[in-house]
């Protein structure tokens, strides 16, 4: 049984960001789509890939651009990709930052691989997108590319290019490159989007590191937070809807028509999964709840309100029901708690 594909939003950011800095409708184009209106301002949300790239996908095909993959990855830094990118821009040493983006992918989007192969003197870099369910797009794998540019940059310069790449998808009508692949060979249709280095640039070391040691002792960035996403059907349909239920998605036959299944299939495949809705809704409001009474701002009745609850009476009965407490008391002891204000 597929689980839906999920990605970070930091992952797609760069390019409704992009988008929006030139002028298109990107909010019409989100909400045409029945995506959280402000997706791009929550960069570390999960969120189903395919109605977010589908926005990009039909903005990128409005914008005339083949190379925009390019364009958005010529403006993207490796810190810029969240949490995600800033753990690997803190490591010692190209090897360490491969490594490091292998690791934590599943943690970013459960499409996508990294992987590491050499031969000789050469490396091979490679980022594959492939589950069955997502097909590799001409600006997805520009984008993808240009991410693993810049991570060989982060140790080589900021003028290094690569020889020669790979793209999965096919090519453009036209399929001269310039700006990072200015010089470089290009195959399209490949197993997988890939660059070439020179295997001894592994063991170089990061950015301000680059020739001489490592400082230990600089403050680093803490090992990221972000959990590996489900590949699961239920818990893909769980963060699918704890992602959507503030926006008025607190009934089945609304998630149904978001996932692109039949009211019908989606109950049968909860419940050959020992699910209901309810479950997975009632989950979902209260993950909403916990995250909302962070904010020392914010009020029982509206968050009440947010999670779909038209009485705050039956949200506070479902809150005793999940925590043992009243929101008040819960909200007071987050308030207190040193973690909670960190």
């Amino acid at each position: 049984m597929l689980a839906m594909p999920l990605v970070r939003v930091f992952w797609g950011h760069p390019f409704l960001q992009f988008f929006r800095d030139a002028g298109a409708l990107v909010d019409r184009h989100l909400e045409e789509a029945r995506v959280v209106a402000d997706v791009d301002r929550c960069p570390e949300l999960a969120f189903p890939s395919r109605p977010l790239y589908g926005v990009i996908d039909r903005l990128a095909h409005e914008s005339g651009r083949r190379d925009v993959g390019l364009q958005v990855g010529e403006r993207t830094r490796i810190r810029d990709l969240g949490s995600f990118g800033r753990r690997i821009a803190d490591q010692e040493t190209l090897a360490d930052a491969v490594a490091t983006a292998q690791r934590l992918m599943p943690s970013v989007h459960t499409a996508q691989q990294v992987t590491l192969s050499t031969t000789g003197r050469v490396a091979r870099l490679s980022s594959r997108l492939g589950d069955g369910q997502l097909a590799p797009t001409l600006w997805g794998d520009q984008f993808a590319l240009s991410v693993l540019i810049k991570l060989v940059r982060l140790a080589a310069g900021s003028d290094w290019t690569p020889e020669r790449v790979t793209l999965q998808a096919q090519p453009p009508g036209n399929s001269r490159s310039g700006g990072l692949l200015a010089g470089t060979t290009v195959r399209y249709g490949a197993d997988s989007t890939s660059i070439e280095l020179p295997r001894a640039l592994l063991s170089c070391h990061l950015g301000p590191a680059r020739g001489r040691g490592f400082d230990r002792t600089a403050p680093r960035h803490p090992d990221v937070d972000l959990e590996a996403l489900p590949t699961d059907f239920v818990g893909s349909l769980q963060v699918t809807l704890d992602a959507l239920v503030s926006q008025g998605y607190t009934d089945i036959r609304s998630l149904a028509s978001f996932v692109g299944l039949s009211m019908r299939t989606l109950q049968r495949r909860l419940s050959e999964n020992g699910q209901s809705f309810s479950e997975v809704l009632a989950r979902s409001r209260f993950t909403l709840a916990r995250r909302r009474f962070l904010d020392p701002a914010a009020k029982v009745i509206d968050v009440a309100f947010e999670a779909g609850y038209s009485d705050p009476t039956h949200f506070t009965r479902a809150f005793r029901s999940w925590t043992g407490v009243t929101p008040a008391v819960y909200r007071a002891a987050v308030r207190a708690s040193p973690s909670a204000q960190a």
